[in-house]
């Protein structure tokens, strides 16, 4: 009776363990199929080996499947039903290290992740040469993950600085503005050249708002790039704010001798020209953007609005006046300022009849000018 107990209990743990031979078994089997280029009975019998927990814990599992899932990428047969594929390797080989205890082992690892990198950044490459901006980012940001892995492994010796490029742009293109913001900040630290890193990161940063940053990355792209034209522009868009008129508009004056066909350059020189009250110079500058822009709204706009509020301090004046000749005096130069600025302001009006700073602009030249009838018609658009 006690043999027959003792081969009770010995049934019962051979029962308890098949199902992870079984488990096990299918590893083996996914490793043989790969062999006899059976790519997908090989996903198939490692994707049943990993729904067990045991199976989980093993090296051998998550290696076989890195193999398996790069080789549906490499046979390209079935690569379009397994989009996600070389995301799956990534994750599987990066466990795989994990588990694996011995250092010398993991060194094995290093060239098919490497491999999957580049097949990840190959693949991010033609979805951003596609315009799938997000899809893009996606893939570089997986494949400079694993870049980081490796070396974070001491794996490899370096980062790959262009991943990390394609990753941010990429990403500015997606609209991830906060994810590629340290990406951009630590290319600018690893002193990558190309310009487009330090003009990214200074249209983000004007977007933002934030004006020390700005001024910090311009300040650095432009000794790196002297004659960068986009950079130029944000450090003179960063002076209209400031109170030192003269210094901004030396400024602009030197943009426009070495840019003298951009017309926003030309529009910025009139609105610091503008806030400084000198109206000749100002004109001067909106007439020339206009002049290589005529459909440039803003520019017809200050231009009128220039003239315009120009024509209501006289106004002022005229209502205090008691005297009737000189009343009429400022009557008759108020006029002719308001003269000067209606083509302007309907002229920016047919460039954006949308825009209700134009519209309302408009509206009040004809009412002070006494059209009503022109008034009401555009308040009935």
């Amino acid at each position: 009776m006690k043999h027959l107990k003792t081969l009770v209990v010995l049934v019962a743990a051979w029962l308890f363990v098949q199902p992870a031979f079984a488990q096990k078994g299918k590893i083996t089997a996914a490793q043989l199929s790969l062999q006899d280029g059976k790519v997908m009975d090989a996903k198939k019998e490692i994707d049943a080996a990993l729904q067990d927990a045991e199976v989980q814990k093993m090296v051998k599992a998550w290696s076989t499947k890195g193999d398996v899932y790069a080789q549906i990428y490499e046979t390209k047969l079935f690569y379009a039903q397994n989009p996600n594929c070389l995301f799956e390797a990534k994750d599987a080989y990066m466990k795989a290290f994990e588990l694996e205890l011995n250092p010398k082992k993991q060194k094995d690892y290093s060239t098919p992740l490497s491999n999957v990198s580049g097949y990840l950044f190959n693949e991010g490459f033609d979805r951003f040469n596609n315009k799938k901006y997000d899809e893009a980012y996606k893939h570089f940001e997986a494949s400079r993950k694993v870049n980081e892995f490796l070396l974070s492994k001491s794996l490899i010796s370096s980062l790959d600085t262009n991943t990390i490029f394609a990753t941010a742009m990429a990403g500015t293109n997606a609209n991830k503005i906060d994810e590629i913001i340290p990406l951009l900040e630590q290319l600018v630290g690893m002193n990558y050249n190309n310009p487009a890193v330090y003009e990214t990161l200074a249209q983000v940063y004007e977007m933002k708002n934030e004006k020390a940053k700005l001024a910090e990355v311009i300040k650095k792209g432009m000794a790196k790039y002297p004659g960068n034209k986009n950079l130029q522009i944000y450090e003179l868009n960063a002076t209209l704010d400031s109170d030192d008129f003269q210094a901004s508009i030396d400024k602009f004056e030197k943009a426009v001798a070495t840019d003298p066909k951009n017309s926003s350059i030309l529009f910025n020189l009139g609105v610091l020209y503008d806030k400084a009250g000198n109206l000749d110079k100002a004109k001067e500058a909106y007439e020339k953007a206009i002049a290589i822009k005529p459909d440039y709204g803003d520019a017809h706009f200050n231009l009128g609005v220039m003239f315009f509020n120009k024509g209501v301090e006289i106004n002022k004046k005229m209502n205090a006046e008691d005297d009737l000749k000189k009343y009429d005096a400022l009557k008759k130069e108020r006029d002719a300022l308001f003269a000067i600025a209606l083509p302007s302001l309907e002229k920016a009006y047919q460039t954006d009849p949308k825009n209700p700073d134009y519209k309302q602009n408009l509206k009040k030249v004809y009412a002070s000018m006494n059209m009503l009838d022109k008034a009401k018609a555009l308040s009935e658009e």
